[in-house]
């Protein structure tokens, strides 16, 4: 109990310093990653070319769901389609030229909204300890795509959210590994196996 209100309350301080776009103005309640996902989603389109890109979006979603941030995404996984690494098909899934399907550890997968990766205990046990140096200043926050996607939220999180990131690694690592999914938002979902 008293893990999870610490944790309750972490992630709370997070979101107030790291992404306080993420909500609304006088929003009376809180939205998940998954229903933000839902509500911008029929705005991507995917070009003939194969690109995505946002699509008629209003200008108070573009903004009230941070999608600059998201755009930057879009921008990375274009670079990718240029250089024949992924394909974004019409349904927005996006197929990785360089992996295997069997390939379920030690790589993220690309997604429109993000990334998400399943890590074994051995990996899961690697990136805690790898959070936490960060989060101890020990390493340089910006080198830390090797354990995260380059995501552009990423760029301005402090070691407060690395150290959040590392606990919610331990408190799901149940013997198994976790399944760890993040946002433009720098939002992340991490859930035991």
């Amino acid at each position: 109990m008293k893990k999870s209100l610490l944790s309750l309350l972490s992630l709370f301080l997070l979101f107030a310093v790291i992404s306080p776009s993420a909500f609304a103005q006088n929003e009376e309640k809180t939205v998940s990653s998954e229903s933000i996902i839902s509500i911008v989603e029929p705005y991507v389109n995917v070009t003939n070319e194969g690109k995505i890109q946002f699509k008629n979006v209003p200008s108070e979603i573009y903004e009230k769901y941070n999608l600059g941030k998201l755009q930057k995404h879009f921008d990375a996984l274009n670079t990718l389609v240029q250089k024949d690494d992924i394909v974004i098909n019409t349904d927005l899934s996006i197929d990785n030229n360089a992996l295997s399907t069997s390939a379920v550890y030690g790589q993220w997968t690309y997604y429109w909204w993000g990334y998400d990766r399943n890590f074994n205990y051995q990996q899961t046990l690697q990136a805690i300890d790898y959070y936490n140096t960060v989060a101890a200043g020990g390493a340089i926050i910006t080198g830390a795509t090797a354990w995260l996607p380059p995501v552009s939220g990423f760029t301005g999180a402090t070691s407060g959210y690395f150290y959040l990131v590392a606990t919610r690694f331990n408190a799901n690592n149940k013997g198994n590994g976790v399944y760890a999914a993040v946002t433009w938002l720098a939002i992340f979902d991490i859930e035991p196996l």
